[in-house]
């Protein structure tokens, strides 16, 4: 899995990079639900991002990035997939809240139901 794990620091290095230029900012025109990455409005630097990073398996099982979504699907299509995406969007809250030091109290009542516990593993940029 090592792979995966430099697919993404390589995907959000450039991430990063994007957002410290100002070039990732929220699109606050009315037609678009949607950010976009050549907008001039103000940053989005505390807001958690959640990426999805689409991944195939090749008969000897070595991962191949297919494509980072910006935009991931959140919206649940069963009971089962509604508690890993409720998780995951959890657990997104509790990584920006470490970020800009906002305590794990403030958001204790937006914890999904089943919840198993933190999820994400921190990836080095270095």
């Amino acid at each position: 899995w090592e792979s995966i794990e430099r697919s993404i620091q390589i995907v959000m290095k450039r991430y990063v990079r994007l957002q410290s230029e100002g070039s990732l900012m929220p699109n606050t025109d009315s037609s678009s639900d949607y950010a976009s990455v050549h907008s001039t409005d103000a940053p989005f630097c505390s807001i958690p991002k959640i990426m999805g990073f689409d991944y195939i398996l090749d008969s000897s099982m070595k991962p191949s990035l297919l494509e980072v979504n910006r935009f991931p699907g959140l919206e649940p299509r069963s009971s089962m997939d509604a508690d890993v995406k409720h998780a995951v969007v959890y657990d997104a809250w509790i990584a920006a809240s470490d970020r800009m030091g906002i305590p794990k109290k403030y958001i204790n009542g937006l914890r999904p139901r089943n919840y198993k516990g933190y999820s994400l593993k921190k990836i080095s940029l270095q």
